[in-house]
């Protein structure tokens, strides 16, 4: 399988009005942030820590971590779009415009690197995880979060649109990644990734989730549709009627599984 070619040079909604974007933003941030914290509380994030959150997008898990490492700690939080998290205004948060693949890092700097749907759009993958890993201190933590889609599938299979929603989905999110949007598949892979990135200690873990239409699971899909329409991957007819089946309160659905993946830099 050929792997994608995205690189990091735009936003992946950066055309997208602010706030439509920001209440994207909002509903992933809703629907993820109870597995990211209980993921990041697991590997002992505390007092005194000093965290790099890659991608902060818009700054929940900033605020988070800022809270829990406390004045003592510190974290900075990067991103190519700063719109949603230039306000945050905490003292021990430092707030970047950067870019992964080539912009300047300080190394042996952070106990902590964290990152959330956002390898999925590189094809420099490793590039990134290589770069994260220099950043650490030795004895360090990387955790990143990436997405699988092909979990998507309706499960009633008496409502009149669940046929219509399997196959477009399937269909419109192997077009994703064959046309080098984003990897739309690349969650399980992840601790192979971290494994190739010299990290030990590597775990893992993954979720799924029931969801109904006109949710927050629900929100941040309807909110993509128009992205992807923008992007040529859907078609308008296909793209309004996603949206209506993913308003309708009565349709159940699993959306996109989220996977970690966790490892140590080696002393």
């Amino acid at each position: 399988m050929s792997e994608p070619v995205q690189q990091a040079e735009a936003y992946f909604a950066e055309t997208t009005a602010d706030d439509s974007e920001r209440q994207r933003l909002a509903y992933i941030q809703s629907s993820f942030d109870p597995k990211s914290i209980q993921d990041l509380t697991r590997i002992g994030v505390g007092p005194e820590w000093e965290c790099l959150e890659v991608g902060a997008g818009g700054g929940s898990i900033t605020r988070w971590l800022a809270m829990t490492v406390g004045t003592s700690g510190r974290v900075v939080a990067t991103d190519l779009d700063t719109r949603f998290i230039a306000d945050i205004g905490m003292p021990n948060v430092e707030v970047r415009r950067h870019n992964i693949l080539e912009d300047e890092l300080e190394t042996d700097a952070f106990d902590l690197v964290h990152c959330r749907f956002l390898l999925t759009h590189f094809e420099d993958r490793e590039i990134a995880l290589e770069r994260m890993v220099n950043s650490l201190r030795p004895g360090g933590l990387v955790i990143v979060e990436e997405p699988d889609f092909s979990t998507i599938k309706a499960l009633d299979h008496s409502h009149p649109d669940s046929e219509y929603f399997d196959n477009v989905m399937s269909i419109l999110f192997k077009k994703v990644t064959d046309q080098k949007i984003f990897d739309a598949f690349i969650g399980p892979r992840m601790p192979f990734y971290l494994a190739n990135a010299g990290l030990s200690r590597i775990g893992s873990s993954g979720s799924l989730w029931v969801a109904s239409g006109g949710d927050d699971h629900a929100g941040h899909l309807r909110l993509s549709m128009p992205i992807l329409e923008s992007m040529g991957v859907l078609a308008s007819e296909d793209a309004l009627r996603l949206v209506n089946i993913l308003s309708d309160k009565s349709f159940k659905f699993t959306p996109f599984a989220s996977y970690s993946a966790w490892g140590t830099r080696r002393a």
